[in-house]
């Protein structure tokens, strides 16, 4: 049987409501109805430093939840937490090593064509628009 290999990169401060946190407890339940079929391992990110390296893991992930903050302006985009830190394509570009099926970044602005190649190392990568 082929497991689901899943993981979830919280980036979001800690006085923020926690997306990775909510994905996290979902997932232990579906790891009671067919605990053979999936598992996740979350960290909750706090630095620039923390998330590069779990972007360079050479580990193969079916998935790979990126919960941040985004921006993007004329010149770049960029995925970080919001306040203290951010990083940008160029910087997951040199660092990843992430190989998954699915990257998704639920960072707004984050659908721009820079970060899609940041990640190229993964058959397809999500992220929304506003």
């Amino acid at each position: 049987m082929t497991s689901r290999r899943i993981l979830i990169l919280d980036c979001t401060p800690t006085y923020e409501p926690s997306e990775g946190q909510l994905l996290k407890h979902f997932f232990k339940i579906c790891q009671l109805k067919k605990p053979e079929k999936a598992s996740s391992l979350y960290y909750k990110i706090t630095s620039k430093r923390a998330f590069l390296n779990k972007l360079g893991s050479p580990k193969k992930w079916d998935i790979v939840h990126i919960s941040a903050h985004g921006l993007a302006d004329r010149q770049d985009v960029i995925i970080g937490n919001g306040s203290s830190w951010k990083v940008t394509p160029d910087e997951i570009r040199v660092f990843s090593h992430l190989r998954a099926k699915l990257v998704f970044a639920n960072a707004c602005l984050n659908n721009r064509r820079a970060m899609a190649a940041a990640f190229e190392g993964s058959d397809y990568f999500l992220a929304p628009n506003t």
